[in-house]
């Protein structure tokens, strides 16, 4: 529930991949509403490794290698989205980080800091009727402050 929002100036858009253009030029509309400031956060974890300790021995093996030019391209992700759209709304800073753990969680702590969390959303069909997809209820039940989800095809 949205207890104890923040009382920052600053839109948070959760950014999946650079097909999520519906929800990044929301966020830069409202962001642009309200004087803000956008917060995007790409969040990405590959599923067969856990946490990347520092090593002194370089990472030569072709899977080493093929991990770490996957998250060279996902570092350019959010980058990648904003380019085109954020240039009729030069008024409104915009910073990036990527960052390597479960959307939902990255998504959740970083919204203590924000006034309104974007993101777009699959939603699924089930027995019930239509669902949103898992970030997007992971927000809904746990965000710090007001969500706005948009759908996404």
């Amino acid at each position: 529930m949205a207890t104890g929002c923040a009382t920052t100036t600053a839109v948070l858009l959760g950014l999946e991949s650079d097909t999520h253009t519906g929800a990044a030029v929301v966020a830069l509309l409202e962001a642009e509403r309200r004087g803000a400031r956008l917060q995007v956060l790409h969040s990405w974890k590959h599923r067969h490794t856990t946490l990347e300790l520092p090593s002194p021995i370089p990472a030569t093996s072709p899977g080493q290698t093929r991990q770490a030019l996957h998250g060279k391209a996902e570092e350019a992700v959010s980058g990648f989205a904003m380019a085109a759209i954020r240039e009729p709304h030069p008024g409104v800073e915009v910073e990036s980080r990527t960052v390597r753990t479960s959307p939902a969680r990255a998504l959740v702590e970083a919204s203590r800091g924000a006034s309104v969390v974007v993101i777009g959303s699959h939603h699924t069909r089930g027995s019930h009727g239509v669902r949103p997809g898992p970030v997007a209820h992971a927000l809904l039940h746990r965000s710090h402050c007001p969500v706005l989800v948009v759908p996404t095809g």
